[in-house]
């Protein structure tokens, strides 16, 4: 008899489990279908790569002086009904790109600096939450944390900016090599 209330138990305990697991499963589809871009966000992502990002790319490896690794969140720098703005240098290059080539050209102006980026930069991750992105305050939008450069700045927003947001992500890069 207490061996089939132990066997009764253990067959409850997976059937709940399984349940977990189904519905987590539900919920994070849910959410990543929830969140999706459109097929415009998507369409204008994709030619900003192709036409603008693969440039800005090359340039963010020469400033730097290596192949470094950029990671970005196209999902989360997307806004929605925004996409006949991506190509526009003030959405996405003028933010992110722009300032991150010159910070990264300062940084890299001497031997000193080169050698700091190869030895303490490993990536940089572009990204955008609307909950922590600063307006202006652009330095708390910048961390560097055990080689990730992590920008997290707001799409469209103070595009002539460009120069504030460069001297935020030089100071982190020059405080934490």
């Amino acid at each position: 008899m207490l061996m089939s209330i132990f066997t009764a138990n253990r067959e409850i305990m997976k059937r709940s489990t399984a349940l977990l697991v189904v519905t987590a499963a539900f919920l994070t589809f849910g959410t990543s279908v929830a969140s999706a871009q459109s097929l415009a966000e998507r369409r204008a992502i994709a030619e900003y790569q192709e036409n603008q990002f693969k440039d800005l790319q090359a340039e963010i490896e020469a400033a730097a002086g290596y192949a470094l690794p950029l990671n970005v969140e196209w999902d989360k720098l997307a806004l929605p009904g925004q996409a006949s703005n991506y190509s526009n240098e003030g959405f996405f290059t003028n933010i992110f790109f722009r300032p991150l080539i010159l910070a990264l050209q300062d940084v890299a102006s001497d031997d000193m600096g080169k050698a700091a980026l190869r030895d303490g930069l490993q990536e940089v991750n572009v990204t955008y939450d609307s909950d922590t992105a600063p307006a202006s305050a652009y330095e708390r939008g910048v961390t560097l944390e055990e080689g990730v450069l992590t920008i997290n700045f707001a799409p469209w927003s103070n595009v002539a900016h460009v120069d504030e947001r460069k001297a935020a992500i030089l100071k982190v890069l020059e405080e934490n090599l």
